[in-house]
């Protein structure tokens, strides 16, 4: 390995008396000022937590207070602070969550496209992640210092394109060393700094890891190389990428046995108080200055760290099991409770797909903890009491504290129904595989295909008193978030490349005159390529397939040539126009005249902008959690898919079709204008990501004015008025935690409108009534009508029941085999079983009948008459079902049809 000591040998090291060391257990280099440390401050290393005591400090450092200090230290010394950005990474397509507060930064500031909001900030920025070092599922409520949701205090400085106020290596150790001995007051010679290296997305960099105590506090990045060619080369743009813990400062100056009870504070000790939980409060510090070398890493090394933590507390391992396992899975509860309730303000809705399947895992994980400890937990209380307190600093999370119940009261019936199935199966398993061990591929098949967590599969073993031993591995869940379903892409594709790249490149940006003047229906420009049928031009008025909006069409007229154009795709910034036959003798420079089918365009702006109009009507009758998750507008109709964990009720389609249109009668301006990615994310937040990820520096941005702000290329009206009516034609739930909504707008729901006014009329003079007094005459009709229908229904059951009597003569025999071909009105499926019982009298039967229009059938008898039935079915365009050795369907002819062709082939009379 090269040396990069130079690397870590900075000014600030060297001037006030560190040391380089090399630790005696790990072999990593670090630094201090004390001449007797011979280990680097890792608690692996260390292998106790030093800070953990029974005393208070005098001053408070809940998490709350930490935030806060933490915040004033850099605002007091120069640094802007941001408000934290959403937890679910709208603006990236690379992550699904806010991992890192530097993933607020990249790629654009990080590579110099844009500039940073401020040189230099901080942020406190919640992050959630599923796996690596400091958030293993597993190790959760099991080390005493993991989180599934953190705390990151994001340092940020950024120096390149001469951006001001940056600063490196030396000022970010002054500001380091400044506040922990002098705000968190750790004695100097108690500090270690550890030498590391990060690399990743093609960079790399020194970074230093910050110890007091075996606890690491803060990791500081210098982001200034590239990877090329497996070299180091430096990169124009130099970023201090620093992460404080702040859930950790919190623990580290409040001296808890673990991290938990310093960040839940309150909400833990009504937890361990409701609970009738006990503990012991000095073995408890003791679990705590020795549970931090506990390590998930292997099985094995789990299991040694673990009996080691349990021999350290003078137990054994089945003792220690019993005494902290409840302590444990509360902490892991209390952290998965946590981690849902941030996420859902964001659009983060439990489901089977993406990263929503993540919060489901910790979802149902929460609940097999306490369902594997009989623990009687009051969920709406518990989020209650979460999101009360966590909104003092956090305060989106306040505006789903209604919902946030219902979500996870709709998550845990749907948990309970596919656990029964999977009970079922289990006990299956078992029995027919003989199984003695329950290993990691069985639990995987259970977890993906019943979410069943493996804590559950242990907790019912153990209740159904089987001698079958479950093995978790320590890393289960890290290896499920590799398998997770990933979410289905709906809606029309780009178009494959149909032009090398290399003529792509060559060509110039083609420019785009929907943006200059939407309501352009005609235009004239130059070609600047054309191949076969397709047709580039220097600039056009035709608004190629994008953002869920299909393409333009029209006619481009080159001499006397009119060519439909029937397709309008982009790659990259050149529009490619598809003409509905190859070009005749068109050459570069040559002028054509453009003409947009205007009543296509028209159609697909008010559907674009009736999108963006429910958008935000949707978020203000449904909750902040709802965030557009696709869209599709067509010139017929158009959807919005919306996060949402519930099908819509007939009320809040209402309302939301009242809202919009509501917003459509004010007439408010729709503005359209081009701004810089971090000017417009200062003014209207990340919120203007509805749409997804959008690849550039520069955005459009699409305001209708106080009602929704987002970024967008469509095409839109210039007031909402234009819109016309709105009306919302159905919803679904795509699947979980996606909701469609399917609307038109202006002539199509004047249409639409007009269709359903005739129905309406015709219904009406069916029966003879006006309008207003449809309803309660089909009332009446319907109660007439179900009454009737139990009246024939009893009569059919009067019939099946005495099915033998009423056919027993109808008995043919032919070639000594008998057969029963009848006709009877009645609904075959009170059939099935007395079907059977009539193979007493024949061999081969069949019954056809005629209910309500309908034309069924069903059939019993040997292999050859059973497929003869379901041939002539077929003859006759008919559906032939089977179940056992019955066959039923139904027909698309008189069911008499079906007995003459049968009687034809057997040759019976």
């Amino acid at each position: 390995m090269a040396d990069r000591s130079s690397e870590y040998r900075t000014q600030f090291f060297l001037d006030n008396g560190f040391m380089r060391k090399k630790c005696a257990v790990c072999g990593e280099f670090f630094w201090t000022l004390d001449p007797d440390r011979e280990t680097c401050g890792d608690v692996e290393c260390e292998k106790e937590y030093g800070f953990i005591r029974n005393t208070f400090p005098s001053e408070n450092w809940d998490i709350h207070n930490t935030i806060s200090r933490w915040i004033e230290f850099f605002r007091k010394r120069g640094h802007s602070v941001l408000d934290y950005y959403p937890v679910v990474a709208r603006w990236r397509d690379d992550i699904y969550f806010t991992i890192a507060s530097i993933a607020l930064f990249q790629p654009w500031v990080t590579n110099g496209i844009v500039d940073p909001p401020a040189n230099p900030l901080v942020v406190a920025q919640p992050c959630v992640r599923f796996g690596g070092e400091f958030s293993d599922i597993d190790n959760i409520g099991k080390t005493g210092r993991h989180l599934s949701t953190f705390t990151m205090g994001g340092q940020h400085a950024f120096l390149g394109k001469n951006w001001k106020g940056g600063y490196w290596k030396n000022r970010y150790l002054e500001l380091n060393f400044e506040f922990i001995t002098k705000i968190m007051k750790v004695p100097p010679e108690k500090l270690t700094y550890k030498e590391d290296w990060w690399q990743g997305g093609g960079n790399a960099g020194p970074s230093i890891e910050t110890f007091a105590y075996g606890l690491e506090i803060v990791n500081g990045v210098f982001m200034q190389y590239k990877l090329s060619n497996g070299r180091l080369e430096p990169i124009p743009i130099r970023v201090l990428d620093v992460g404080w813990g702040l859930e950790r400062i919190a623990w580290f100056m409040q001296g808890t046995p673990t991290i938990y009870e310093a960040t839940f504070g309150p909400v833990f000790n009504w937890m361990i108080k409701n609970l009738g939980v006990e503990i012991d409060a000095k073995l408890m510090l003791t679990y705590g200055k020795y549970v931090g070398a506990v390590t998930t890493d292997t099985e094995e090394i789990f299991n040694a760290t673990r009996t080691r933590l349990a021999s350290q507390l003078g137990l054994s391992l089945d003792d220690f099991n019993r005494i902290f396992g409840p302590i444990e899975s509360i902490y892991a509860i209390l952290d998965h409770v946590k981690t849902v309730v941030m996420a859902i303000p964001d659009g983060g809705i439990p489901a089977n797909i993406g990263g929503a399947y993540n919060l489901r895992t910790i979802l149902r994980r929460a609940i097999s903890l306490a369902e594997g400890f009989n623990f009687d937990i009051d969920w709406e209380e518990l989020i209650h009491r979460i999101i009360d307190y966590f909104s003092k600093t956090f305060h989106r999370v306040k505006s789903v504290r209604d919902i946030a119940p219902d979500i996870w009261m709709l998550e845990t019936k749907k948990f309970r129904e596919t656990l029964e199935k999977a009970i079922r199966e289990l006990r299956r398993t078992i029995k027919k595989k003989k199984i003695r061990v329950i290993d990691d591929k069985i639990l995987k098949n259970f977890y993906l295909n019943y979410g069943m967590p493996p804590e559950q599969i242990e907790s019912i073993v153990r209740k159904m008193g089987l001698d079958v031993i479950v093995k978790i591995s320590p890393s289960f869940y890290d290896e499920i978030k590799n398998v997770a379903p990933k979410p289905v892409e709906e809606g029309q594709k780009m178009e494959e490349h149909v032009l090398p790249d290399e003529i792509i490149q060559q060509l110039q940006p083609t420019k785009p005159l929907y943006y200059d003047d939407p309501y352009m229906a005609q235009f004239q420009a130059k070609i600047l390529y054309a191949i076969n049928k397709y047709v580039i031009l220097d600039q056009t008025a035709f608004y190629p397939m994008g953002g869920g909006q299909l393409s333009d069409h029209g006619v481009i007229q080159i001499g006397n040539e009119r060519y439909n154009v029937v397709n309008v795709f982009k790659i990259r910034d050149v529009i490619i126009h598809e003409l509905d036959r190859p070009l005749n003798n068109a050459k570069k420079g040559i002028k054509i005249m453009g003409q947009i089918d205007w009543n296509r365009r028209i159609s697909l702006m008010r559907h674009h902008t009736a999108t963006h109009i429910i958008n935000g009507a949707a978020q203000r009758v449904l909750g902040p959690h709802v965030w557009q998750m696709g869209a599709e507008k067509k010139p017929e109709k158009a959807h919005l898919d919306i996060s949402h964990y519930k099908n819509l009720s007939y009320d809040e389609i209402r309302k939301i079709e009242d809202l919009a249109n509501r917003i459509v009668l004010e007439n408010r301006p729709v503005i359209l204008k081009f701004m810089a990615r971090t000017e417009a994310e200062k003014k209207y937040g990340v919120r203007i990501y509805q749409g997804g990820a959008v690849p550039a520096s520069i955005l459009r941005i699409v305001e209708i004015k106080d009602w929704d702000v987002e970024a967008c290329g469509g095409t839109h009206l210039t007031q909402t008025i234009l819109t016309g009516p709105i009306k919302i034609i159905g919803t679904k739930k795509i699947h979980d935690g996606v909701v469609r909504i399917e609307f038109v707008a202006g002539s199509e729901a004047i249409k639409l409108i007009g269709e359903r006014d005739k129905y309406l009329r015709d219904a009406c003079d069916v029966l003879r009534v006006q309008p207003e007094s449809l309803p309660k005459v089909v009332e009446r009709f319907f109660v007439e009508w179900k009454r009737q229908k139990d009246e024939i229904t009893k009569l059919w059951k009067f019939i099946a029941n005495n099915l033998e009597k009423l056919v027993a003569d109808k008995v043919v025999i032919k070639n000594n085999i008998k057969f029963l071909l009848t006709r009877i009105d009645v609904d075959i499926r009170l059939l099935f079983g007395p079907i059977r019982k009539l193979q007493s009298y024949a061999d081969n039967i069949l019954i056809v009948g005629t209910v309500l229009g309908e034309h069924r059938f069903i059939g019993i008898g040997d292999a050859g008459f059973i497929k003869n039935i379901k041939d002539a079915v077929s003859e006759l365009s008919g559906e032939a079902r089977f179940s056992g050795n019955i066959v039923f369907g139904s027909l698309n002819a008189p069911a008499d049809n079906l007995i003459v062709k049968i009687k034809k082939l057997y040759q019976i009379p």
